[in-house]
């Protein structure tokens, strides 16, 4: 680096003699200066690399007041814990919402999970079939192995139950590991209820990349405090596209509402045909 840096100083000071200069010496001066200190730098660093270690480039997820925080893997015992295993174990229901209204009791075990392995048990009618096909495609890109099996056991009274303004929402989840095993049960009167606790099942699901981890320890039960829960959209003042008013319907369901209120238009009369399914 010298060398050619010194090169460089005495070409730049013939051609300043032969006036002659076609390009900015300065600029290569400054360049050699930048060049002679990044070598600097980088035999500096060749020479404390032997005395580094893994632990000093990695980091994990430690819990610390209930809030995860990024720390050294060296603070972790060289266990590498990502963030959403952790945001699992460190606050109890941290990952649900809306929060449920009745007891909560998540403990800190978490299992490592594939959804598609997933066995459902008394999936009956078809409505709650296609719930569980759209719970599984949330996951469908999470593709590492899971540890063990996992059982999702539906008991749900009603599942043809039609939705009003009296209907019983309320549910419980349970989730317990044994011997490598764990069994999920939701239990509900009506198929709305059932459907609820499944998305709350997905919410303590966190992955990273293509891992999944579940929390393995719950009890908790959930009922909605209002009858009528929803958003209106006016199509009517304001574009959406298709594909936005499909995310809002979805988004509707992520959060347990069930309403859709659709301003669609301003016209006092508008014939609109809609094809019974």
């Amino acid at each position: 680096l010298q060398s050619t840096c010194a090169w460089h100083k005495q070409w730049y000071q013939r051609r300043v003699r032969d006036k002659s200069l076609f390009l900015d010496g300065s600029l290569t001066l400054q360049f050699c200066d930048k060049v002679m200190k990044a070598g600097f730098i980088a035999v500096l660093l060749l020479a404390c690399l032997p005395a580094l270690s893994l632990a000093d480039f990695a980091w994990s997820y430690k819990c610390s007041d209930s809030v995860c925080q990024r720390v050294s893997l060296a603070e972790t015992n060289g266990e590498y814990i990502p963030l959403p295993k952790c945001r699992l174990q460190c606050k109890a229901g941290g990952t649900l919402w809306p929060y449920p209204t009745g007891d909560v009791r998540i403990g800190s075990n978490v299992v490592a999970v594939r959804v598609s392995d997933f066995k459902f048990v008394a999936a009956r009618s078809e409505r709650l079939q296609e719930a569980v096909e759209i719970f599984k495609g949330h996951f469908k890109t999470n593709t590492a192995a899971g540890e063990g099996s996992v059982k999702v056991q539906f008991q749900i009274s009603d599942e043809s139950s039609v939705l009003d303004m009296s209907s019983t929402e309320a549910y419980q989840l349970y989730i317990q590991s044994h011997a490598g095993s764990t069994t999920v049960v939701i239990t509900s009167l009506t198929f709305q209820g059932g459907r609820h606790g499944l998305e709350t099942l997905s919410q303590l699901i966190q992955c990273e990349e293509d891992a999944c981890y579940m929390a393995s320890d719950v009890l908790l039960t959930d009922e909605p405090k209002y009858p009528w829960r929803g958003v209106l959209l006016d199509t009517s003042r304001n574009y959406f596209s298709v594909e936005t008013i499909k995310n809002l319907i979805d988004g509707l369901s992520a959060s347990k509402l069930n309403t859709f209120h659709w301003h669609i238009t301003d016209e006092p009369g508008k014939p609109q045909l809609v094809r019974s399914s």
